[in-house]
Order: structure tokens, then sequence, then C-alpha cells
């Protein structure tokens, strides 16, 4: 089966919001539920994973059109969003590692 028959099946019979993950690492494919509006459709969900292979975020990134993925080059190819992210990490404090917890216990 190709990908176009794989994800043609995953829409008619995928349940609401289900995800499919794809071998890409931090790229999925999600069922989202027909509105009032439009009928079932797929998107991609875009959520980086950490050097373990657990999602960074939540939720990722949905786009569902190719409009939105060209949108969403043009944003996070600015320059100016990286220099924004500098200013950012230098004025909010780091996060603490993951995996340790703060337990108030001093070690020695």
């Amino acid at each position: 089966m190709n990908v176009t028959e794989t994800l043609e099946n995953f829409l008619e019979e995928g349940k609401d919001w289900e995800r499919k993950a794809t071998s890409l690492r931090g790229v999925s494919i999600l069922r989202m539920p027909r509105t009032t509006t439009r009928p079932p459709t797929l998107a991609i969900e875009i959520n980086p994973v950490d050097e373990r292979g657990t999602p960074m975020k939540r939720k990722g990134i949905m786009i569902r059109s190719p409009k939105e993925l060209e949108a969403l080059r043009n944003v996070l190819e600015d320059p100016k969003v990286a220099n924004l992210m500098g200013a950012l990490a230098s004025v909010v404090p780091a996060a603490p590692p993951a995996g340790k917890e703060n337990t108030g216990v001093i070690e020695i």
C-alpha cells in the first residue's frame, strides 16, 4: 500500500483525534473530526522530539495545507525570529534539565 492509499484508509477508518506516527522523527498525521462546516480531514503535526524520542511539547504545530506549510517556513526562516529567540533566551531563565526533580535535598 502506498502513502496515498494509507492516508485515504486512515481518513476513512481512523478515530477522531487519532495520531499515526510516521518514519520522520517529530512528524505525525492527525485525523481531525468533522465539523459543521467541513468533513473529517488529516493534518500534519510537527512536534520535535528530544534525544530519547519524547515529544518536546504537549501539542505540536498542526499544518493542514501546503499554503500553511509555506507560511510557517517563511516565518521560521526570517532572521528576525532567530534574533528574537536569542533575546528571549537572554532574558528568560533557563529551564531546569529534564528528568531531574528538585526534591529540596542538598546534595553533598
